[in-house]
């Protein structure tokens, strides 16, 4: 039997780190890292 870990990447900026394309960048990155490690994503971006 194959055990393999479950885990959740949480990640959290402000508008103002994001810059122009910051957004856009942070959802690649995270849309990558699900893809790869089969794990649940979540970005919360705070005003």
């Amino acid at each position: 039997m194959n055990w393999v870990p479950k885990f959740d990447v949480n990640v959290e900026v402000s508008m103002k780190a994001l810059g122009e394309d910051g957004l856009e960048l942070w959802i690649e990155r995270l849309a990558k890292i699900q893809k790869e490690y089969s794990c649940n994503c979540t970005l919360s971006v705070k005003s």
